[in-house]
Protein backbone atom coordinates (compact mmCIF):
# COMPACT_ATOMS: atom_id res chain seq x y z
CA UNK A 1 0.00 0.00 0.00
CA UNK A 2 1.07 3.19 -0.73
CA UNK A 3 1.67 6.60 1.54
CA UNK A 4 -1.41 7.82 -0.59
CA UNK A 5 -3.65 5.06 -0.31
CA UNK A 6 -2.95 4.91 3.59
CA UNK A 7 -3.63 8.41 3.99
CA UNK A 8 -6.60 7.93 1.63
CA UNK A 9 -7.82 5.24 3.96
CA UNK A 10 -7.05 6.71 7.47
CA UNK A 11 -9.03 9.98 6.42
CA UNK A 12 -11.89 7.32 5.92
CA UNK A 13 -12.48 7.83 9.43
CA UNK A 14 -13.29 11.20 9.82
CA UNK A 15 -12.98 12.29 13.55
CA UNK A 16 -15.64 14.81 14.10
CA UNK A 17 -14.68 18.07 16.00
CA UNK A 18 -16.59 17.98 19.58
CA UNK A 19 -19.63 20.65 20.07
CA UNK A 20 -18.26 21.42 22.93
CA UNK A 21 -13.96 22.27 23.88
CA UNK A 22 -13.26 22.67 27.08
CA UNK A 23 -10.14 24.06 28.31
CA UNK A 24 -9.02 24.43 31.68
CA UNK A 25 -8.38 27.45 33.80
CA UNK A 26 -4.54 26.30 34.10
CA UNK A 27 -4.42 25.75 29.88
CA UNK A 28 -6.00 29.21 29.29
CA UNK A 29 -3.59 31.57 31.38
CA UNK A 30 -0.23 29.69 30.33
CA UNK A 31 1.46 32.08 28.37
CA UNK A 32 3.37 29.51 26.26
CA UNK A 33 0.73 28.34 24.55
CA UNK A 34 -0.83 29.90 21.52
CA UNK A 35 -4.50 30.26 21.56
CA UNK A 36 -4.95 28.14 18.44
CA UNK A 37 -2.62 25.58 20.85
CA UNK A 38 -5.20 26.11 23.71
CA UNK A 39 -8.58 25.56 21.40
CA UNK A 40 -6.33 22.03 20.01
CA UNK A 41 -6.10 21.05 23.89
CA UNK A 42 -9.74 21.94 24.96
CA UNK A 43 -10.74 19.45 21.70
CA UNK A 44 -8.67 16.66 21.87
CA UNK A 45 -9.60 16.82 25.88
CA UNK A 46 -13.29 16.45 24.71
CA UNK A 47 -12.41 13.75 22.34
CA UNK A 48 -10.45 11.53 24.86
CA UNK A 49 -13.38 11.60 27.18
CA UNK A 50 -14.77 8.07 25.88
CA UNK A 51 -11.33 6.25 26.10
CA UNK A 52 -8.96 8.53 28.17
CA UNK A 53 -6.87 8.31 25.02
CA UNK A 54 -7.18 9.72 21.47
CA UNK A 55 -5.89 7.42 18.78
CA UNK A 56 -6.29 9.93 15.94
CA UNK A 57 -3.92 10.46 13.29
CA UNK A 58 -2.17 13.87 12.36
CA UNK A 59 -3.38 13.72 9.19
CA UNK A 60 -6.96 12.48 10.30
CA UNK A 61 -6.59 15.71 13.31
CA UNK A 62 -5.64 18.24 10.67
CA UNK A 63 -8.55 17.19 8.61
CA UNK A 64 -10.99 17.59 11.62
CA UNK A 65 -9.66 21.49 12.19
CA UNK A 66 -8.97 22.26 8.88
CA UNK A 67 -5.12 23.20 9.05
CA UNK A 68 -1.59 21.94 8.31
CA UNK A 69 -0.70 18.82 9.41
CA UNK A 70 2.54 20.83 10.31
CA UNK A 71 0.71 22.72 12.77
CA UNK A 72 -1.11 19.81 14.31
CA UNK A 73 2.41 18.46 14.83
CA UNK A 74 3.82 21.85 16.42
CA UNK A 75 1.11 22.05 18.71
CA UNK A 76 1.28 18.51 20.08
CA UNK A 77 4.72 19.00 20.45
CA UNK A 78 4.16 21.94 22.64
CA UNK A 79 1.34 20.25 24.39
CA UNK A 80 3.80 17.32 25.12
CA UNK A 81 6.70 19.83 26.19
CA UNK A 82 4.74 21.59 28.49
CA UNK A 83 3.49 18.61 30.20
CA UNK A 84 -0.79 18.93 29.23
CA UNK A 85 -0.38 15.56 27.02
CA UNK A 86 1.75 11.95 26.58
CA UNK A 87 2.24 10.36 23.56
CA UNK A 88 2.32 6.59 23.86
CA UNK A 89 3.56 4.96 20.53
CA UNK A 90 2.57 0.74 20.83
CA UNK A 91 3.42 -1.79 17.97
CA UNK A 92 0.55 -3.47 17.19
CA UNK A 93 0.42 -6.94 14.85
CA UNK A 94 -2.98 -6.65 12.24
CA UNK A 95 -3.81 -8.82 9.14
CA UNK A 96 -3.48 -6.92 6.13
CA UNK A 97 -6.44 -7.30 3.72
CA UNK A 98 -4.31 -10.28 1.73
CA UNK A 99 -4.46 -12.58 5.20
CA UNK A 100 -0.56 -11.63 6.12
CA UNK A 101 0.07 -10.19 9.17
CA UNK A 102 1.84 -6.74 9.15
CA UNK A 103 3.51 -4.59 12.17
CA UNK A 104 1.64 -0.81 12.32
CA UNK A 105 2.36 1.57 14.68
CA UNK A 106 0.08 3.12 16.67
CA UNK A 107 0.09 5.96 18.40
CA UNK A 108 -2.45 7.01 21.51
CA UNK A 109 -2.27 10.80 23.43
CA UNK A 110 -3.42 11.11 26.78
CA UNK A 111 -4.29 13.96 28.74
CA UNK A 112 -1.96 14.77 32.16
CA UNK A 113 -3.37 16.33 34.81
CA UNK A 114 -3.28 19.70 34.37
CA UNK A 115 -2.22 20.76 37.96
CA UNK A 116 0.91 18.63 37.75
CA UNK A 117 1.89 20.99 34.57
CA UNK A 118 1.73 24.15 35.54
CA UNK A 119 4.38 24.19 38.25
Amino acid sequence: MTNTEDRANNLKLRVELPSIAHVPYVVQSDKRLSDACKIFYGQILSLSKTYGYISSTNDQLADMKKTSKKNIERWIMILEKTGYIKRVTENKRIESEKGTFVWKKLRKIYIEDVHKSKK
